[in-house]
């Protein structure tokens, strides 16, 4: 669509573990539509670090 032209739009892609975010820059070119630049980020958070602080009151003796 005409209105992609040279702006920064977020797209988002489907892919066997979920959906990612890709920006990209698309400018038209004669009758094709360049992409000038798509950008994929990826993060992996720690939710666990080996440590586990149980209260002695839960501890069977």
């Amino acid at each position: 669509k005409e209105e992609f032209i040279e702006k920064e739009r977020k797209i988002r892609i489907g892919h066997p573990s979920g959906i990612m975010e890709v920006k990209i820059n698309l400018r038209k070119q004669k009758n094709n539509w360049l992409v000038e630049k798509a950008v994929v980020g990826r993060t992996a958070r720690i939710i666990m670090d080996g440590i586990a602080y149980v209260p002695l009151s839960k501890l069977k003796r």
